[in-house]
């Protein structure tokens, strides 16, 4: 996602720096920093809740205060459901 809409800064960018804004942009880059300081939150933001989310996949796969080990088997029978499959677990 972030990629994605960071590859449309180009359209954006023929929006945002206009020759009436010349020479120093001000509008221009104050619409950048303003979308680069939403990204930077965005990214923390997903960064905690996908260790939340993590954890709570933990805990409720904890056996006994083991971790539970996912054979063969019911992995492949859990594959279909991407990740919402018990043992998918974000990466950090």
């Amino acid at each position: 996602m972030q990629v994605g809409f960071g590859n449309l800064g180009g359209v954006l960018s023929g929006y945002t720096y206009t020759w009436k804004d010349a020479p120093n942009y001000h509008r221009g880059h104050a619409i950048l920093i303003g979308l680069l300081s939403m990204s930077t939150v965005l990214c923390v933001f997903m960064r905690w809740w996908c260790g939340q989310e993590n954890k709570r996949r933990d805990a409720k796969d904890a056996v006994n205060g083991q971790k539970r080990v996912w054979g063969k088997k019911e992995m492949m029978a859990e594959s279909g459901k991407g990740d919402l499959a018990g043992f998918f677990r974000y990466t950090l």
